[in-house]
């Protein structure tokens, strides 16, 4: 079982800054290819997860937590351990250390001991 959003591989040169941001306009443009009301369909989880990852990546954390928290707001986003521990590094980041061990223990607990490591979420 997988918990993750899709891997897509960034190219060699997505260290650059213009790179991210083209990757992100990608996600961006996806995200408005769905039908009105886009946190009804289960697409817009792992999109918003992508657009977080990038944001992530980029260290814009401010708007890599916005996008997580879109992700729990989304079918198939809540409980999800790969959402989970973004978030709870996201608070970590945000030295919010209390709501980051919360979200992190739920990243642990669901991905529970049977299932996907942790370690291959990241």
């Amino acid at each position: 079982m997988r918990f993750g959003p899709p891997r897509i591989p960034f190219p060699e040169d997505s260290a650059d800054p213009t790179r991210c941001k083209e990757v992100k306009d990608e996600y961006i443009a996806a995200l408005k290819l769905l039908p009105s009301a886009p946190r009804e369909w289960e697409a817009a989880t792992w999109i918003f997860v992508a657009i977080g990852d990038v944001h992530l990546r980029m260290h814009n954390f401010d708007k890599a937590f916005k996008c997580f928290f879109n992700a729990v707001q989304c079918p198939q986003g809540l409980g999800n351990p790969y959402i989970d521990l973004r978030l709870g590094q996201m608070y970590y980041e945000e030295e919010q250390f209390d709501k980051a061990a919360d979200e992190l223990a739920r990243a642990y607990m669901g991905a529970g001991m049977d299932n996907q490591p942790l370690s291959d979420l990241i």
